[in-house]
């Protein structure tokens, strides 16, 4: 009797996959039908619904078309050499942006730090910013790891627009 009833739960529990599998399978044929911006955060569950509503704030102020990019998050150990002290983000594909968040990072410095990485999306999305493995591009001009990080333009304009958009949007995030 026992073994039936084990027998019995592993069957539902195979039916549900693949009920789970189809309703997923809907929802990617629908993301790919009308388009869509899906964050795949992968750092802490409460990290998801505050990284959806700040891209749902600040996409139109920084010109972000919000169809069919997707951003996946993740923490990352970074070492003191490396000068990266929140976060990275680098273009995996046309449409999928690879953020890297340090572990660190307090709770409170997530949203702006979150849009900081936005402006640079935005950057790449109007071809103004180009990252290579060994320099990076910005409105013509090449930066390379010898520049100051505060002496890169592209991080300048990063650090104003993030603070800007974090005071315009503070109340709301929070």
């Amino acid at each position: 009797m026992f073994a039936w009833f084990i027998f019995d739960l592993n069957l539902k529990l195979r039916q549900m996959k693949k009920v789970l599998f189809l309703i997923g399978m809907v929802v990617m044929a629908s993301n790919l039908i009308f388009g869509s911006c899906k964050i795949y955060n992968y750092t802490d569950a409460n990290s998801t619904l505050l990284f959806e509503k700040i891209f749902a704030l600040v996409s139109k102020d920084l010109g972000i078309d919000t169809c069919n990019i997707e951003i996946i998050i993740c923490y990352s150990i970074f070492d003191d050499a490396s000068n990266v002290y929140g976060a990275t983000i680098r273009r995996y594909s046309s449409n999928i942006y690879i953020m890297n968040l340090g572990e660190y990072i307090s709770e409170c410095d997530k949203p702006e730090i979150f849009m900081h990485e936005l402006v640079h999306i935005s950057q790449i999305e109007h071809s103004r910013l180009v990252i290579h493995k060994c320099s990076v591009w910005f409105e013509g001009k090449a930066y390379t790891n010898n520049i100051a990080y505060e002496d890169r333009a592209y991080e300048k304009e990063a650090i104003e627009k993030s603070r800007e958009l974090y005071k315009k949007y503070k109340k709301e995030i929070k």
